[in-house]
């Protein structure tokens, strides 16, 4: 190396310290006005209005005769499956909806939801057999357990063993569904 290409080098990094970036020792407060305005800008999280119960949207799947809509409520935060189930169950007046019906009623049809690498598993009740309607059942269950971010597959089990489930066309499956196979339902 070239002693001027040394001096360029010793002379970049002496200014470089000089005016790199103040080091604490300890951590400080940033003030309001040192936030930059892109990173308040890109925040797309809306504040909670009340910090003592914090919520989040949830879509929950509930029918006008035969077709889907989706209702919008708040359910506290954090929001798990099993809540999402719970409030579904609970049906549309739960959720100040007149206009909406459900097929689906308790625990005893659909019994619990978990979830695994992106697939919700849906342990179905003993009274599952007795709704009329089984495959608007399973449509309300995919959808509005898919609405949720991270899941995107429904299995389906009775007494933790894989069962066959109808899709809107009528085809039986062991395999996890998705809103596709019950799309017909959509308005």
């Amino acid at each position: 190396m070239s002693l001027k290409a040394w001096f360029a080098c010793v002379a970049l990094a002496f200014f470089g310290v000089a005016c790199g970036i103040p080091t604490d020792d300890e951590a400080r407060p940033i003030e309001s006005e040192e936030i930059p305005l892109s990173i308040v800008v890109e925040s797309t999280t809306p504040l909670p209005t009340d910090p003592q119960t914090p919520t989040a949207q949830v879509d929950l799947y509930f029918l006008r005769g035969e077709v889907l809509v989706p209702a919008p409520i708040e359910l506290p935060r954090p929001v798990r499956l099993d809540d999402v189930l719970n409030a579904l169950l609970a049906g549309p007046d739960s959720a100040n909806i007149s206009d909406l019906g459900s097929v689906l009623t308790s625990r005893d049809e659909v019994a619990s939801v978990r979830a695994r690498g992106g697939v919700a598993i849906v342990e179905l009740g003993d009274r599952f057999v007795d709704i009329p309607s089984q495959t608007l059942a399973l449509a309300q269950v995919v959808y509005t357990v898919t609405s949720r971010p991270g899941v995107g597959q429904v299995r389906f089990v009775l007494g933790g063993k894989r069962i066959e489930v109808p899709r809107a066309d009528g085809s039986l499956t062991k395999d996890p569904v998705t809103r596709d196979d019950y799309s017909e339902f959509l308005s």
